[in-house]
């Protein structure tokens, strides 16, 4: 017989009353007392047992729980252990369907269960059937569209659009890019100017009668009419590209200029050096060089490739004759053609401008838009409201407003003022 057998016949025969626990920590009992309580059932009178019941320990003469939670198996007191969740299902625990989980401390966890199907949003679901609460497009950062519902009760945004994050106005088509590099175009398309690939871009650049691209792996490619070579650019790295009226130039990823397409007046045949960026016009190219001068080539007629002096932290090119740059003190200053005023700026501070046709269009430092010149199809009178970018066509315009939609005003025979609605 063992010391705690001993030790409790001793007891029992001449001691009453006594309060205690198990005995020394790891001694075992008689057989009766095995899986049992201290005390309990009878087994180890006066709380002489040392052997606990399972989940229980002998600590201290005392029988201490034991946490048995995440051990891999349903002890007792617990609902589940790990991934052993018994015979209960999501079902079980009054829902449609799903996954019923286990928390780390063995209760059962319906987080992933649902009752998508029921007819009837809960606080689980994003939606369910048509009913999509307040959300919208807009409130999950679309710029418009129609938010739907899925079979799994989550939002369906496949109905929603994507904000813009640039847009270009040509001859009489316009594309921009959206925020996840896919670019769409409208207007004009009998050249096929306004039917863009598939892949994905960082910017596009309307010409008269074609459009340019860099994509996202900075390469170049260009759609569009393509007589003079001006829609089959070269290989190699590009930062930037500018489409013109029948030439095109891009500055590479080395800060070189390189242009193709027609180069009847020397617009395709830029300088050496260094630009940070180039901007390709009717039958001129101009560019900001890193030293913040600018240089232009080609035609010269109206004195278009004849930049003044100082520093400049832009220039635009596109227009048929006329040429603005904004300089780094934010004001803006033209040359070339002023027969409709297109050369003479406003006062004021500008973040960027954009010669067109006959006119010119400039964001100010406040995010407005202002335009000036030609005005005979309304080029020149701009929305109100805010815009992170604004670019001329030949007789219209466009800007990409703060809110991420673009908005344009002038000419839309070919429907180039109209972009797609969300």
């Amino acid at each position: 017989m063992s010391d705690c057998v001993r030790t409790t016949m001793v007891i029992v025969g001449l001691v009453t009353g006594l309060i205690g626990g198990c005995s020394n920590d790891g001694e075992e009992c008689e057989p009766s007392c095995v899986g049992k309580t201290c005390g309990s059932d009878g087994c180890g009178e006066n709380n002489n047992c040392g052997t606990c019941e399972a989940g229980w320990t002998c600590s201290g003469g005392t029988c201490v729980k034991t946490d048995l939670c995440n051990n891999g198996q349903i002890d007792p007191g617990e609902e589940c252990d790990g991934d052993d969740v018994g015979t209960n299902t999501c079902v079980t625990e009054d829902f449609i369907g799903g996954t019923l989980g286990c928390t780390d401390v063995c209760t059962l966890d319906t987080s992933q269960c649902h009752n998508c199907g029921n007819g009837i949003r809960d606080p689980k679901e994003e939606c369910e059937g048509d009913d999509v609460g307040t959300s919208t497009c807009v409130t999950e950062g679309f710029i418009g569209g129609t938010l739907g519902c899925t079979v799994e009760c989550k939002f369906d945004t496949s109905g929603c659009a994507l904000p813009w994050s640039t847009v270009s106005a040509g001859g009489a088509h316009t594309c921009g890019v959206r925020t996840d590099g896919t670019v769409e175009c409208w207007g004009l398309d009998d050249d096929g100017q306004s039917t863009p690939p598939g892949d994905a871009f960082s910017s596009v650049s309307t010409g008269w009668f074609h459009t340019c691209g860099v994509k996202t792996d900075d390469t170049v490619e260009c759609w569009g009419k393509d007589e003079h070579g001006q829609s089959t650019p070269p290989g190699g790295a590009f930062g930037s590209v500018s489409a013109g009226g029948y030439h095109t130039c891009g500055v590479k990823t080395d800060g070189t200029v390189e242009c193709w397409g027609r180069n009847g007046d020397g617009q395709s045949t830029p300088p050496g050096g260094t630009f940070s960026s180039v901007s390709a016009g009717y039958y001129h190219t101009c560019g900001v060089k890193t030293d913040d001068t600018v240089e232009c080539w080609g035609i010269d007629d109206k004195g278009q490739s004849t930049p003044p002096g100082g520093a400049f932290s832009s220039v635009s090119a596109t227009g048929y004759s006329h040429t603005c740059g904004v300089k780094t003190d934010g004001t803006v200053e033209c040359w070339g053609d002023n027969q409709n005023g297109q050369s003479t700026p406003p006062g004021g501070a500008f973040g960027s401008v954009s010669a067109g046709g006959g006119h010119t269009c400039g964001m100010k430092t406040d995010d407005t838009v202002e335009c000036w010149g030609d005005n005979g199809d309304g080029q020149s009178t701009p929305p109100g409201g805010t815009f992170s970018s604004v670019n001329t066509g030949w007789f219209h315009s466009c800007g990409v407003k703060t809110d991420g939609t673009v908005e344009c005003w002038g000419d839309n025979p070919e429907g180039q003022s109209t972009p797609p609605q969300p």
